[in-house]
């Protein structure tokens, strides 16, 4: 079958996808709990809501222009991998925003976030995106 023909098969079963659904409703609530918890802990910053808002309206382009395009190439594992690990960010963000509103969270999950969060702060990523941390001048 043509390759043109396949990727508009793909393009066509995409809103039929259960995870391109499930990616899309991360998204939103993302950006839903995102939103709350700045109104919760009033802590709103017009700056971040915009650029949060174009980084997550560029991840959804990417997304779905790129995973049919995946897949009509044969490349399916490769699609479904970096969904997964879109929807793992987004799980992890939305857990972020729930616990920093004060709402209740397992003990467990608090601990893996907080050592996620003490591991992050402690690596000295500068080496790699060249940016400066906090205190160096």
């Amino acid at each position: 079958m043509p390759y043109h023909i396949v990727l508009l098969q793909q393009i066509k079963h995409l809103p039929d996808n259960a995870l391109i659904i499930g990616f899309i409703l991360c998204v939103i609530a993302d950006v839903i709990t995102g939103y709350t918890r700045a109104a919760f802990v009033r802590k709103t910053n017009s700056t971040k809501g915009l650029f949060g808002l174009i980084k997550h309206t560029l991840v959804l382009i990417l997304v779905i222009a790129a995973y049919p395009f995946l897949c009509s190439l044969g490349f399916d594992w490769l699609a479904q991998t970096i969904v997964w690990g879109f929807v793992l960010n987004y799980l992890t963000s939305i857990t972020e925003n729930w616990g920093e509103m004060g709402l209740w969270l397992p003990p467990q999950i608090k601990t893996i976030l907080v050592k996620l969060q003490s591991d992050y702060d402690a690596t000295d990523y500068s080496a790699i995106t060249g940016a400066k941390q906090k205190g160096d001048k």
